[in-house]
C-alpha cells in the first residue's frame, strides 16, 4: 500500500509566535526529496533542540534526531516524519 503524500500550506519565510506552528504531526511530504535545515543562529539554540522523528513502519522503529542550529538533513519525502513540540517560544520557518 502507498501512503498519500500531504504538504504543508504555510506561507514562506514566516516568524512564528509561541502559540503558532510549534508542533509539526507525523506526515509524509509530496516531493522525492526533502531537506530540513534547522535556520536558528547558535544564540537562538532551544533546550532541548529543535527535534525530527522518522518512522520506520517496516521494522517498526522510529529515530530521533536532534536538530541543532545550523544542521541540515536531506531524506525522502514519502518518508514518514514529524518535528517534535517545542518548548522555547519562537521558532521560524522557511520554505521554498
Amino acid at each position: 500500500q502507498q501512503e498519500t503524500p500531504s504538504t504543508s500550506d504555510s506561507s514562506p519565510s514566516s516568524s512564528l509566535s509561541s502559540t503558532e506552528d510549534r508542533y509539526l504531526p507525523e506526515h509524509t511530504d509530496a516531493s522525492l526529496y526533502t531537506f530540513n535545515i534547522n535556520l536558528n543562529f547558535a544564540h537562538e539554540a532551544h533546550d532541548p533542540p529543535a527535534q525530527l522523528v522518522f518512522y520506520d513502519p517496516t521494522i517498526e522503529k522510529e529515530t530521533i534526531l536532534d536538530m541543532e542550529p545550523g544542521m541540515a538533513v536531506l531524506h525522502r519525502g514519502l518518508y514518514r516524519h514529524q518535528a517534535l513540540p517545542l518548548s522555547s517560544p519562537k521558532r521560524r520557518r522557511d520554505q521554498l
